[in-house]
């Protein structure tokens, strides 16, 4: 065989193994995945992951939602990797008061994993409601709304439960086209209590000095789409008027607006069925008088108890008069205007043509009770009722990230084993990389190398 036919053999050979040179890369792959959360209430939840990882890890985050909001919390985790298997756990300290999470809170978890050669792994959601391991919960569900309780004789509290949650649908339907809600079947979750002891230990911390003066009945959160209340003579009243503040959070919230007390107090009010005399009688009285509050200069309702009976009632009765005097449009725009982000001077400006003291002495006329003169001085005293948000996912932002949740992603139970895929777009980088292993890179450059010696041997002759 001459040089010609060696050379152009070895060419040839080349040519085709090129053509057909598929490299062998070792794939990254997250494998043997388990997930699992343990809730110590009310003192803390841990989150543990673990796994098998081919590859070195930078960092492991939980992302999770609390509530019905829209925002996730990024919270890095300390994480164990020998070899290829890895461990990572995170204890949330529910019984401080930013990290504080109401029983009955919906709660969406996954994990996201990055490695030092900057591919990112994410898990599925798991989905789990908050609420006390060591008690047997039941649960009743009307469309929108449900309730939690733990059963004690047979059935006696459901069927209270039923009667509860039949009074708050009522609410809710009554009050959403009044606030503008067009999207009434937005979930909203009760937690009924019969003891008030144990619902104590489910509220938000607070003062030893404020637990022994206040026994809470209701407590509404409006991030978190939950209300906890204590079973009662005047529960229906209570599941009414706590509810309506998430309503109003939901109507009329907005970043850049702050819903004043007289308003949202005045609204969860106005919508209870059953009035509190206290609150009439101390209007009436006051009235009588000539010692009313100026209510609209309030941003936080008084401290004195007996200042704070009467802004309640006072609170209803101006917001009464804005609905059915002003009317029930010009109020649901007003409502609106707010959400938009407009102040509460501007809104009312807007729809009324008039500032919140105007409306105040309009409403005073109607009344017979004396005028107020407007002041630039605002009266902003302590706040002691219990409709102030304690925690919201806000006050995160400090040690955490907001980020979008993934649209499509599917929920599995905690404790499954499941492989975690790549992110799409790794996958594509992967699929579509170039690159040569050592062994095949020495392979290619002897063939090289031997077509190069052929050629220049066979010019020599």
């Amino acid at each position: 065989m001459n040089l010609n036919h060696i050379f152009f053999s070895l060419l040839g050979f080349l040519f085709i193994f090129i053509t057909n040179f598929n490299p062998i890369i070792a794939e990254t792959k997250l494998t043997k995945t388990e997930t699992s959360i343990e809730i110590n209430f009310p003192k803390d939840i841990q989150f543990k992951i673990s796994g098998e990882l081919n590859d070195e890890i930078e960092a492991v985050n939980l992302i999770f939602k609390i509530g019905y909001s829209n925002s996730n919390i990024i919270q890095p985790i300390n994480f164990n990797q020998n070899q290829n298997n890895f461990e990572g756990n995170l204890t949330w300290n529910t019984n401080t008061t930013n990290k504080y999470i109401p029983p009955g809170s919906p709660i969406e978890y996954y994990y996201e994993i990055k490695t030092t050669s900057k591919k990112t792994f994410s898990s599925k959601i798991n989905k789990l409601v908050y609420l006390d391991n060591n008690k047997k919960w039941n649960s009743v569900k009307y469309k929108s709304i449900t309730m939690y309780y733990i059963e004690v004789f047979e059935n006696v509290v459901q069927s209270r439960a039923n009667d509860l949650l039949e009074a708050t649908l009522q609410t809710v339907e009554y009050i959403s086209p009044l606030l503008g809600l067009e999207a009434k079947n937005e979930p909203l979750n009760i937690v009924l209590f019969n003891d008030y002891s144990y619902m104590s230990k489910s509220l938000a911390p607070k003062s030893d000095a404020q637990s022994e003066k206040l026994i809470t009945q209701g407590q509404a959160y409006p991030k978190h789409g939950v209300v906890l209340l204590l079973d009662g003579r005047e529960s229906k009243g209570t599941a009414s008027h706590e509810i309506t503040h998430i309503l109003v959070d939901r109507a009329a919230g907005s970043p850049y607006t702050v819903i004043p007390s007289w308003l949202n107090e005045g609204l969860a009010e106005y919508a209870n069925p059953i009035k509190g005399f206290s609150y009439q009688n101390s209007f009436e009285n006051n009235l009588k008088t000539d010692t009313l509050l100026s209510i609209t200069k309030y941003t936080s309702p008084p401290g004195k108890p007996e200042d704070i009976i009467l802004f309640y009632g006072q609170a209803e009765k101006i917001v009464e008069y804005m609905i059915e005097t002003l009317g029930r449009k010009e109020f649901t725009d007003f409502i609106k205007s707010m959400k938009s982000g407009m102040s509460l001077n501007n809104a009312l400006e807007k729809i009324y043509g008039m500032n919140k003291v105007e409306i105040e002495n309009e409403w005073r006329k109607e009344i017979g009770a004396s005028l107020i003169e407007e002041t630039n001085k605002n009266t902003k005293p302590k706040s002691t009722t219990s409709s102030v948000q304690l925690y919201t996912l806000d006050s995160m932002k400090n040690d955490s990230k907001e980020v979008n949740k993934p649209t499509e992603i599917n929920l599995i139970k905690a404790n499954d084993s499941e492989n975690i895929s790549e992110d799409k777009e790794t996958r594509l980088n992967n699929k579509n990389s170039c690159g040569l292993s050592d062994s095949n890179e020495i392979l290619m450059l002897v063939y090289f190398f031997s077509v190069v010696m052929l050629y220049k041997k066979k010019n020599r002759k």
